[in-house]
């Protein structure tokens, strides 16, 4: 089995991958075996697709030959569906919080075990390596009067007592908690270190709480900032106590003027006057078929195909683009057409969908380099054509501190991006 100080320094980070995508089997096959070992899912991700495409995976790379790590405390999807059987038999009836009608949350430990062994079915293992309780901040959305600090840490008691007898029946190794919260030391949704190796301590002295998760960037690097109450920053406390740090979501900061991709694409030269045309056919068509199937109306009355419209070459980043194309254009296109788009008409479509998704990489592009130049990061740009923008920051990150990266690398491009950074990371713990 590999070894904590035996992970590789960049993780695969499988939020967004699915078994029914054979690219990002390509692209896991080619980060296993050019040294990328730690694996990072989550039981709710794709709706179990991505556990199915470990299980994949293992067909054709040994088990010990691997790090995995998934998390569970979404209750969504499928998992929705296990949940309510299990409340049926009159199980996981309590300690359950109702965000809406089909999104629950729970840290229970009878949740908890039927989630390891979905996982464990879905992946065809019988041990994960590493278990993570999964934004369990969800807990501060119910009445100030039940989501107490005393009772969140109470529940994070109570699940690591559970976690221990998993780990004594060989079913996990690790375990420890992925939260958006835990860089912060204070505030009513703060997930607190101290805190949680003071429960994990008091579980036993000898825990296997070992693994903790958060958003880790250029601009969201609470994590690395010191803390007059406890003289230290969270990474340093995290490596005192013998627990790895995994930094998610390197590459997608939250700056004050919104969600910037830190990435730098190839540069794009646009026909400006082919890629207006057809802009401007494929607006006219919409316009004219909206006004036939309701006179008197107008495209502008759908606000987010109002602002595709006008800002077709300046969408921000990818996340935009897919809510403004996949959420709204052809939606409203399918509805305009009573779901049977004619052929050319998508094709008119599909045409301006890839003039578009240009000129985004671009707009990510300049958006990125700019806030780099700005704020006197400039020395992160690559200055050869070897070296990449994820290569640099994640080498930056790790320079820091932060034992381990989880990258996305659904496409072979992006695994070679980074295929550099790879190499086991250098700290020894005694585990």
């Amino acid at each position: 089995m590999i070894q904590l100080h035996e992970l590789s320094k960049i993780g695969f980070g499988m939020y967004r991958t699915s078994v029914s995508q054979d690219a990002h089997l390509q692209a896991l096959l080619h980060a296993v075996n050019n040294g990328c070992n730690l694996l990072d899912t989550a039981s709710n991700y794709e709706n179990g697709a991505s556990e199915l495409l470990v299980g994949k995976l293992l067909e054709s790379v040994p088990r010990t030959q691997l790090f995995i790590v998934t998390k569970a405390g979404y209750i969504s999807g499928d998992n929705l569906n296990a949940f309510r059987k299990l409340q049926e038999s009159g199980k996981a009836l309590q300690e359950v919080v109702t965000i809406s009608d089909t999104f629950l949350h729970s840290m229970h430990p009878e949740y908890l075990r039927l989630q390891i062994d979905t996982s464990l079915l879905r992946m065809g293992t019988s041990y994960l390596d590493g278990f993570l309780l999964h934004s369990p901040e969800y807990f501060f959305e119910q009445p100030a009067s039940i989501a107490t600090k005393q009772e969140y840490y109470r529940r994070f008691e109570q699940a690591f007592a559970f976690l221990e007898t998993e780990v004594a029946a060989g079913r996990i190794r690790y375990y420890g908690v992925s939260s958006n919260t835990l860089g912060i030391t204070e505030g009513p949704k703060a997930t607190n270190l101290a805190e949680l190796i003071a429960v994990a301590n008091r579980v036993s002295a000898d825990n296997h709480f070992k693994l903790i998760q958060f958003p880790y960037n250029i601009i969201e690097h609470q994590a690395d900032i010191y803390v007059p109450a406890y003289n230290t920053n969270l990474l340093e406390m995290a490596t005192r106590h013998g627990i790895r740090t995994f930094g998610n979501r390197p590459l997608n900061a939250n700056s004050a003027k919104g969600m910037l991709r830190m990435v730098i694409y190839p540069s794009h030269h646009p026909d400006s006057a082919a890629d207006q045309a057809i802009h401007d056919e494929c607006f006219t068509i919409l316009e004219q078929q909206l006004l036939q199937k309701k006179p008197g109306s107008s495209l502008n009355d759908f606000a987010l195909l109002s602002f595709l419209k006008d800002n077709w070459k300046a969408i921000p980043h990818e996340e935009a683009f897919n809510k403004l194309f996949y959420g709204t254009l052809y939606p409203i296109a399918h509805l305009l057409y009573d779901n049977n788009i004619p052929p050319a008409v998508m094709e008119l479509l599909q045409s301006f969908q890839r003039v578009c998704w240009q000129y985004c990489l671009h707009t990510t592009t300049e958006r990125a380099i700019t806030w780099l130049k700005d704020n006197n990061y400039e020395r992160l740009l690559p200055t050869s054509t070897e070296d990449t923008l994820p290569a640099s920051l994640c080498r930056e990150y790790l320079s820091r501190g932060l034992d381990h990266v989880l990258v996305g690398m659904r496409r072979i491009a992006y695994v070679e991006e980074l295929q550099s950074v790879f190499a086991p990371a250098a700290r020894v713990d005694a585990s």
